[in-house]
């Protein structure tokens, strides 16, 4: 028979571990990648929890590309002028923000006090650029919708994009918003995550587990814009963002680009690497949105498609996200090394570059995307 002291701790012990459950099962997510309730707008960011004025929302890394590029990309709809020859793409939640009327801004942006010179950085192998600081304006309550500016209605009507916002203030508009019961189902939460300085040498930025995560969790959504590869690798003379992208380097004209901070995600092998990729029908039907020819998902005005980054193993809270870049990758950045070594011994000037995309896993491209093939500017599309 057990003595009164072993059933007291019994019974505290068991109060202890299922308080430890019910917490962890109701953690408040800060930020919720959802559909967005603006007609047209696709997806949004949410809050989680009502942030007061002044609040830091992100700190997010940035990469240039040239403007010559960027203007027939889709990419140009996500992006931000940076000079008169580059644009600057944010890496993080930033991209995601929709435009709404001057009284309903929420997220404000500021930028590093000591910028980084993107353009002489350009020979590193992953985003060494400006840091872009995002922050409340406003405060928000749970259930919102984060909104910035685009700069007005000139730039959808310079995109021939048709919008239903007013330029003019509006002291009596109101965020839309989800109860925040809804906003758990119909959204991800997108802090479950975080970026942080890479555990890999070499790798500058990586993404890190804020929870823990079993096997075939969802670790991160990011939606994905399409890209003509050989633009991309022509754009990459003075740019990393090839480095960013998902494609075969030797057969197709197709390159994914993540947008948002599952872009921050880097190589092991496969023994280490702990997420891999798989399609994703956040808001649309898979089947029907890869059937489409490579062309027309590289002319929609918003990302097309998501790619959801699935726990191939248990990941512990704040355990780096790495995935394996493939075959041609790893054979890449293993000649890459090579070279910095012989500049290094031979007291060479000229720095190389590394420049090649992060290798799609078998199957995860259909099959006719890889037909498709261009030399110079020149492509033959079979369809």
């Amino acid at each position: 028979m057990k003595s009164k002291l072993e059933i007291i701790y019994f019974i505290v012990f068991t109060f202890i571990s299922i308080y430890k459950v019910l917490s962890d099962s109701q953690k408040e997510c800060e930020f919720y990648l959802a559909p967005s309730l603006l007609k047209g707008a696709g997806r949004g960011v949410f809050i989680g929890k009502t942030s007061p004025i002044n609040r830091v929302l992100e700190v997010s890394p940035t990469l240039i590309v040239h403007k010559n590029f960027c203007k027939n990309w889709s990419l140009d709809n996500y992006i931000y002028a940076f000079d008169d020859n580059y644009s600057l793409v944010i890496f993080g939640m930033a991209m995601l923000y929709n435009h709404n009327t001057p009284s309903l801004i929420s997220a404000g942006h500021s930028w590093d006090e000591n910028p980084v010179d993107c353009k002489s950085n350009s020979y590193e192998p992953n985003s060494v650029c400006t840091n872009v600081n995002y922050y409340t304006k406003k405060e928000i309550y749970a259930g919102e919708e984060i909104f910035t500016t685009y700069g007005g209605t000139d730039w959808f009507t310079l995109r021939n994009i048709p919008i239903d916002i007013p330029d003019e203030f509006d002291s009596n508009a109101k965020a839309p918003s989800y109860r925040l019961e809804e906003l758990a189902k119909v959204g991800f939460c997108l802090s479950d995550t975080f970026v942080a300085p890479s555990t890999i040498p070499m790798a500058g930025r990586g993404l890190f587990a804020n929870r823990d995560f079993k096997k075939g969790d969802i670790v991160t959504i990011s939606p994905v814009l399409f890209l003509p590869k050989h633009e991309v690798i022509q754009a990459s003379v003075d740019s990393t963002i090839l480095n960013y992208c998902i494609a075969s380097m030797s057969y197709g004209d197709v390159a994914i680009f993540p947008i948002g901070t599952a872009s921050m995600i880097n190589h092991q092998m496969s023994s280490i690497a702990n997420v891999e990729m798989e399609w994703h029908g956040f808001t649309e039907n898979i089947n029907i949105t890869l059937s489409k020819d490579p062309i027309e998902l590289e002319s929609s005005q918003f990302s097309p498609i998501d790619i959801a980054f699935i726990a191939t193993k248990d990941i512990r809270a704040n355990e780096e996200i790495t995935m394996n870049y493939g075959e041609e990758w790893i054979n890449a950045w293993s000649n890459y090394l090579i070279k910095l070594i012989s500049v290094y011994i031979n007291k060479e000037s000229s720095i190389p570059k590394f420049r090649h995309a992060i290798q799609p896993p078998p199957g995860f491209f259909p099959d006719y995307w890889y037909d498709i093939n261009c030399i110079g500017k020149f492509c033959i599309h079979p369809r």
